[in-house]
């Protein structure tokens, strides 16, 4: 019988440590976009698009498209992948948002009449997982869900505990946020004239959106665990889930190798988040992917790419940041003091562009990947 995991297990010990160290760093981009200046400090994770989404599906390949973030929300929730067999959908990843998969199942409903057979997580963040439960509601419990091995176990240690802690802080924001509407002062102690009031008021209610979302959350457990690999089929349509150990230890990519398509959840994004990953193993999973005969990736986060360009960009950010990690390692540097040394201003250029909203996504996810290099090399990186 299929498991919901919606107790809600108390946070390990050093959860809040681990969050703040970095652990969940894509959170605290959200932060200025939900209630603004009057409770930046406290705001963990709530979503900037919380309420109505109209998911637009993007055709990749007859019978595959894609689900994309805008780009505006592209670093806050994840894309997901609807790919049509002969008897039925899968789905790959259910976001944190549950108006986006709502939205989502409501077009995939227009494109086919065909059920959703199957769901497949990429790996465990929030963003990937949080709403599956929706599918199953909305299709019945027959739906196969589809994680690694690990799967399970990461929802419940890590997921689940750090959505609590999430919640919390949130609820504690939105109560200081409602405060000082009261008071009609900024954070800064300055006034609010009446727009400003409009603006925070309407941030707040966003926020008590999102809030619901996380008190309430439709997590499913795997009904089939993949170890390294696990070949579908439907018709015609052959999918390959391959395990590879980078963002996460337990991520699978999809690939289509008839249409030549590599879906790669969170191990190749438009800017790389190492906050739980490994990064020279990383950068042996990057080598094996590249071997793959594909032309075009739908990555978790960011726009479609074609080629594997992007890919060994992302390959050798990694690598320079280990080169360096490594060197300071041996200088017996700390963590601080390795950080210090890195000169990140090359790779935030390759990686981000001119994009301002990129760059400052970058500034917060590339020290996370230099913490779990100095980590590993010092052989103190945790599962």
């Amino acid at each position: 019988m299929r498991t919901r995991m919606r107790e809600i297990p108390a946070p390990p010990a050093n959860l809040r440590a681990i969050i703040r160290r970095g652990a969940n760093l894509r959170g605290s981009i959200r932060r200025a976009a939900v209630l603004g200046a009057a409770v930046l400090v406290l705001l963990p994770t709530a979503s900037p698009t919380a309420g109505a989404k109209d998911v637009d599906l993007v055709p990749v390949a007859p019978g595959v498209h894609a689900a994309l973030q805008a780009a505006d929300d592209r670093f806050n929730d994840s894309n997901s992948v609807v790919i049509e067999g002969a008897n039925g959908v899968l789905v790959v990843d259910a976001q944190a948002s549950t108006a986006y998969v709502e939205s989502l199942i409501a077009r995939i409903r227009t494109l086919t009449d065909k059920p959703v057979r199957t769901l497949v997580y990429t790996h465990w963040h929030l963003d990937h997982t949080q709403n599956a439960g929706l599918y199953t509601d909305t299709f019945g419990d027959s739906i196969e869900v589809i994680g690694h091995v690990t799967l399970a176990e990461d929802i419940r240690a890590r997921a689940i505990p750090q959505l609590r802690a999430e919640a919390d802080e949130l609820e504690g924001a939105i109560a200081a946020g409602k405060v000082r509407l009261g008071r009609g002062v900024a954070r800064d102690g300055s006034l609010l004239d009446a727009a400003g009031k409009a603006k925070l008021a309407a941030q707040i209610e966003a926020a008590n959106i999102t809030l619901a979302e996380k008190r309430a959350p439709h997590f499913v457990a795997p009904t089939r665990t993949v170890t390294e690999q696990l070949e579908l089929h439907d018709g015609e349509r052959t999918i390959r889930l391959l395990h590879v150990r980078a963002h996460t230890r337990g991520d699978l990519v999809v690939f289509l190798p008839a249409e030549k398509i590599l879906v790669t959840g969170d191990v190749l994004d438009d800017l790389p988040f190492g906050g739980h990953g490994y990064p020279r193993e990383w950068i042996a999973a990057l080598s094996s992917l590249e071997r793959l005969d594909f032309d075009t990736i739908v990555p978790g986060h960011g726009q479609i790419r074609h080629g594997k360009e992007h890919l060994r960009r992302v390959r050798d950010f990694f690598t320079a940041i280990v080169e360096q990690v490594d060197a300071a390692v041996r200088e017996k540097k700390s963590l601080a003091d390795t950080q210090a040394a890195i000169d990140w201003t090359s790779w935030r250029t390759v990686l981000a562009g001119d994009d301002a909203r990129a760059q400052r996504n970058f500034d917060e996810f590339a020290p996370a990947a230099v913490e779990r290099a100095w980590l590993e090399a010092r052989a103190e990186l945790p599962d």
